[in-house]
């Protein structure tokens, strides 16, 4: 079946600089006000990106620091993980990392997203996680173009539970990268039950996504913290084990 990535949310951080530390046991990176990263005992999973502007964070006047971007950064951490630093010295042991990367579907330039995408997986990431894409065209554009280059490369689309229309309106004026169509959001507000309805629309969304060719689950992020998980996932085809 599909692995589902839950995020219940997001954490900010207010540095805009690139940071490594604990490197035998997890290597993190961020060029940006926010990151995110998943790891348990069992699997250390190293997810890099850009991340927003500082203008979309809490301390607009942080000074951005650049030094990595999300393709360098991606090859800094494979370089790692095979058992030496930039500079040839060896690392022993070498950190088990599984690789990651994000990337935005939704947003300008499309064709450059792709070939951004496969940038990262030849700077050795092994999966690829998107942005919340409430454009269903852009993400099969992208899913298929990703694919016409011969990659194997796994994706995990971004759903999002949400209770209505007004976070949806939230994240359509606040949420940089994040752009949806104001029918949908006229849809949630004006239906008779805007939780079920805005529930009806994600189920849709995580349905469109997973019949895209490279999809191989989901990153689900939960805002509502009752039981639309669950329900999603069974509405989905996953049985409880």
């Amino acid at each position: 079946m599909y692995p589902v990535q839950i995020a219940a949310q997001h954490r900010k951080f207010r540095s805009n600089a690139l940071h490594i530390g604990q490197i035998l046991r997890l290597w993190t990176a961020w060029c940006g006000s926010h990151f995110r990263v998943v790891t348990s005992e069992a699997v250390r999973i190293d997810k890099t990106l850009t991340g927003d502007d500082v203008t979309a964070g809490d301390e607009p006047e942080t000074r951005r620091v650049f030094d990595l971007d999300g393709p360098i950064a991606i090859k800094v951490a494979e370089i790692m993980r095979n058992g030496s630093y930039l500079s040839g010295r060896k690392i022993n042991p070498a950190p088990k990392l599984f690789i990651s990367a994000v990337e935005n579907p939704g947003t300008h330039p499309f064709e450059y997203r792709i070939d951004r995408a496969i940038k990262k997986q030849k700077a050795g990431a092994k999966w690829l996680q998107l942005q919340l894409c409430f454009h269903k065209d852009r993400l099969e554009n992208f899913c298929k173009g990703v694919a016409a280059h011969g990659t194997n490369l796994p994706i995990l689309p971004n759903v999002i539970l949400i209770k209505g229309a007004k976070g949806m309106q939230f994240m359509n004026e606040n949420v940089r990268g994040i752009n949806i169509p104001q029918e949908l959001i006229d849809r949630v507000a004006n239906a008779s039950d805007p939780a079920e309805e805005a529930y009806q629309l994600t189920l849709e969304l995580a349905k469109h996504a997973l019949s895209l060719p490279g999809v191989r689950g989901l990153h689900v992020t939960d805002f509502r913290h009752d039981d639309s998980l669950a329900r999603l996932m069974t509405d989905l085809g996953r049985k409880p084990k």
